[in-house]
């Protein structure tokens, strides 16, 4: 008995890839030339066959590949290169005898060359089927899983480059030599062959492919076959598969006769517009599989196929006759081959990755090419059938008209649709759903992002690392998430501390939590509150349990900033803890976390604290905080912060406004002339800048006359604010801020609503209006004792 076979490694792999690559080259001119693309089908048509019989040859080599079934088991006994070798020279060699087809119709006519083209035809699809049949599975062996869609990608963008230039070739001698008929098909067809020749000469160079041993084709005979179709994922798969194969088959097959016929576009424009469809191949093939490698390659099925759908609409507006008709065709096959190839490559990786174990592709891969085979030649023919039942067809409702093409674009929508809904159902390859793969490209600004991950890529110095990482968190969107953190591992503390910060741009993922909370958890201080921020700041609850324990950190800084954190994240259940600390420490700026925390959490019965805490503080932010603690406990957030806002531009002119537009809510209290008299005279002198006797003059009044109707809150606030006001010192403005946003807290218990005052962003109420009050030089002629903050 003969020596296992041995696996081929890695590294083995990879140094023999650009080998495949130039064999795909060489291999897409040879398939471009003699029997797929617009070059064959010209070709057909300038033989004058007709559309059923164009129809019955494209799905002969389709048909052919459920032939890979039953030579499965001899192609893994006898070789999987071996095999693949044998049957495309026989193929190539076969497919050299169509050069005879021409002189076979001058004397024959079309239908004898109809028939001797499809003897010729039926033989290459034979011999290229058997031979496939060995290339599937041994292209599962070749290539590493770890970068099988990047690769695909990148060797799919080559081989349509090379595509393009074929097609351009192709184009400049169909219309340049337009004169010779048929001679210049054959031209054409003479270049493909050679390169076909040379393409077997880079295949030959590839490793691996090697007879399956005997221990191991019990995984490759027939009853392998059929054990493999006992599987419910596979056959969900091939079901789904088989209909977006039918359904672009369908509906790419008969575009260049739509074009020609309906569209009014010249043979050799055809050729070219076909180069649009290859740009959408380029532009987008790398995308698709990197994706694919990224997030999965259900969501990417799922979304090509959506977009191919929306292809057929795109070609039924096409305008007919109009000189605006080539260019339209051009973006719309642009279109149909960004769309084409995502739906190619994402069901290749699934397949690949996920579908058939390694040790059982003999059996799975000759039913997925012989399924969907069978189902590649029944959309050509099916479409070649209807069209040609279906000529004569014309129907116009509204503005809008249907021919036989208009029922091929319907049916290739509703089949595409269906496969969609089959592959929807499929197990998730990925951590994406669909909708969240889509939604990250509607994200930020996604091709900024996709710019600054490939230069994330080639690092760079530290500067330009650290440039980078922050341009991916301004790009916004979950796309840059993963280089992100991976950007937490880099050497550079500059370059971890941008990606701590950027992560807190995207949304939030289980994965940046996680990494964010590694990075709390670890040895450095900085970073760790850098990180503890960050989790604040993206609102994920699920980070509560490792913040609390933070808490009690040994670092007062990392204390300040969990508290925080936990206040943003609407953590009451940490309200009775902190309001426990606060009472332990001495250190104002803890003190102050706390409060702030507490302030985010509405604590009703931190205010007292809250209030002896900003009596204590000096430094105005400290203080501007601390206030600001209390005023989201009284209520109305927003209006405190524009009342800050106009209270430090112009504190006079703003308090006096501000209390003219509280008039009618006070209304109740105001309820006498001598009441309105002293009320007005407070109002006056903030208006005139006289901030001491203004406080003064609203201390005495609301001493007498206390505001009715006010929150319990806003009550204590009001009464601690005016103790404050009453010493002799200048009017610190937080009091007074707090003063007038408790006088305001009344509007949610009563439900009136007094408009704003322009210095708080909206109209003067009727009150202020009738009752005007002219400063004389507003915050400038202050009392001498005034100095606003």
């Amino acid at each position: 008995m003969s020596a296992k076979v041995k696996r081929l490694t890695e590294v083995e792999k990879l140094m023999k890839l650009p080998w495949l690559v130039a064999a795909s080259m060489t291999n897409s001119v040879f398939v471009i030339l003699t029997f797929a693309g617009s070059v064959f089908i010209l070709f057909l048509n300038e033989l004058g066959f007709s559309k059923s019989q164009t129809g019955t040859i494209i799905s002969l080599m389709p048909f052919c590949q459920v032939l890979g079934i039953f030579v499965g088991p001899l192609i893994a006994r006898v070789g999987y290169r071996k095999m693949f070798l044998s049957f495309s020279l026989a193929r190539t060699l076969i497919m050299s005898m169509i050069l005879l087809v021409p002189f076979v119709a001058g004397k024959y006519g079309t239908q004898g060359a109809y028939y001797v083209f499809m003897g010729i035809f039926l033989s290459f699809a034979i011999c290229r089927a058997c031979g496939e049949t060995g290339f599937v599975a041994w292209t599962q062996e070749i290539i590493p899983n770890s970068i099988r869609g990047k690769f695909s990608s990148v060797n799919s963008i080559i081989s349509t480059l090379t595509m393009m230039a074929t097609f351009a070739i192709s184009g400049y001698v169909l219309r340049r030599f337009e004169h010779l008929g048929l001679s210049r098909f054959m031209i054409l067809i003479s270049a493909g062959l050679l390169m076909g020749y040379v393409s077997l000469v880079f295949y030959y160079l590839l490793p691996g492919g090697t007879a399956v041993h005997e221990s191991e084709r019990k995984n490759a005979g027939f009853t392998a076959i059929l054990s493999s179709l006992k599987d419910r994922l596979y056959l969900k798969y091939l079901t789904g598969v088989s209909l977006g194969v039918l359904g672009s088959g369908a509906l790419f097959s008969f575009l260049p006769l739509y074009m020609k016929e309906v569209a009014g576009i010249e043979a050799g424009t055809i050729v070219w517009i076909d180069l649009g469809g290859m740009t959408g191949s380029i532009m987008l093939s790398y995308l698709w599989g990197w994706a694919c490698d990224r997030y999965g390659s259900r969501p990417v099925m799922l979304t090509s196929l959506a977009l191919l759908a929306f292809v057929p609409m795109l070609w039924y507006f096409l305008p007919r006759g109009s000189a605006s008709t080539p260019v339209l065709a051009f973006f719309m096959s642009f279109a149909g081959g960004a769309s084409n190839i995502g739906w190619l490559v994402a069901m290749g990786q699934y397949l690949y990755n996920t579908i058939v174990p390694e040790e059982k592709k003999g059996a799975y891969m000759p039913v997925f090419y012989a399924v969907t085979g069978l189902l590649a030649g029944t959309g050509p023919l099916l479409a070649g059938l209807l069209l040609e039942s279906t000529g004569d067809f014309s129907y116009s409702i509204w503005k809008l008209s249907f021919d036989s093409y208009s029922l091929l674009f319907g049916s290739a929508i509703l089949i595409l649709l269906a496969a969609a809904f089959v592959i929807k159902h499929l197990q998730s390859d990925g951590r994406l759903t669909t909708q969240q793969f889509v939604g990250i490209f509607f994200q930020g600004n996604p091709v900024s992002a996709l710019g600054n991950i490939i230069r994330f890529h080639r690092g760079g110095d530290e500067t330009f690392r650290a440039d980078i990482t922050e341009r991916l968190g301004l790009a916004g969107g979950s796309i840059s998430m993963d280089e992100l953190i991976d950007a937490l591992d880099d050497p550079s503390f500059h370059v971890r501390h941008e990606a701590i910060n950027s992560l807190a741009r995207l949304k939030s993922h289980p994965d940046i939590i996680n990494a964010l909370l590694g990075v709390a958890a670890g040895e450095q201080p900085d970073l760790a509150l850098s990180a503890v921020r960050s989790l604040g700041k993206l609102g994920d609850r699920t980070a509560i349990i490792p913040l609390r324990e933070l808490l009690l950190s040994e670092y007062e800084l990392l204390q300040a900033a969990a508290a925080r954190s936990l206040g943003r994240l609407g953590d009451v259940d940490s309200k009775s803890f902190m309001l426990q600390r606060m009472n332990e420490i001495d250190d104002n700026g803890l003190r102050l976390a706390y409060a702030s925390a507490l302030g985010a959490l509405h604590a009703n019965e931190a205010i007292d604290k809250m209030f002896n805490l900003l009596c204590e503080l000096e430094d105005q932010p400290s203080r501007s905080e601390a206030a600001w603690a209390i005023a989201k406990i009284m209520g109305n957030e927003n209006l405190y912060i524009l009342m800050d806002r106009r209270l430090r531009k112009k504190p006079g002119t703003a308090t006096a406004r501000i209390l003219l537009s509280l008039r009618k809510l006070h209304a109740d209290t105001l309820n006498t002339d001598d009441v309105k008299a002293a009320y007005q005279s407070a109002v006056s002198a903030f208006a005139n800048g006289k901030m001491r006797t203004g406080a003064d003059r609203l201390c005495e009044l609301f001493e007498k006359y206390p505001p009715q109707g006010l929150t319990e809150a806003a009550v204590y606030a009001a009464q601690r604010c005016l103790e404050q006001l009453r010493k002799p010192d200048e009017p610190r403005i937080e009091f007074l801020l707090l003063l007038l946003q408790a006088l305001r807290e009344k509007e949610k218990k009563t439900g009136k609503s007094p408009n704003a005052t322009d210095e708080t962003g909206g109209k003067l109420n009727h009150a202020e209006q009738q009752t005007p009050v002219e400063p004389q030089n507003p915050d400038k002629n202050q009392d001498k004792t005034d100095t606003s903050p």
